[in-house]
């Protein structure tokens, strides 16, 4: 099993800067709580599997990518984890379009 550690904003910070666009960082709680660990830890790798719709807009992640990574890290509850990640992501989609 990997180990998890805590991930800091930098994730969230990387995906911004390919947008063109600083991070809200003030608005981030600072660290991930332990049983969020595995879900940002997936989310992390496999944040630029975007699927995209006509223009370029994303819609969603490529779920094969997503179910790759947590067979690599050995993720217990994928399920959960899964339900997580996509929460990561409409989550900064949302912030974005703000």
């Amino acid at each position: 099993m990997v180990e998890m550690g805590p991930i800091c904003g930098d994730t969230c910070k990387r995906s911004y800067e390919v947008e063109g666009k600083e991070a809200p960082c003030e608005r981030c709680q600072k660290e991930v709580l332990p049983a969020n660990q595995a879900a940002f830890r997936v989310f992390g790798t496999v944040q630029t599997q975007v699927v995209t719709a006509g223009m370029g807009e994303p819609v969603g992640l490529d779920f094969n990518a997503v179910n790759f990574v947590m067979e690599l890290y050995e993720v217990r509850d994928r399920k959960k984890v899964f339900e997580k990640v996509n929460a990561i992501f409409r989550e900064i989609q949302e912030r974005r379009k703000a």
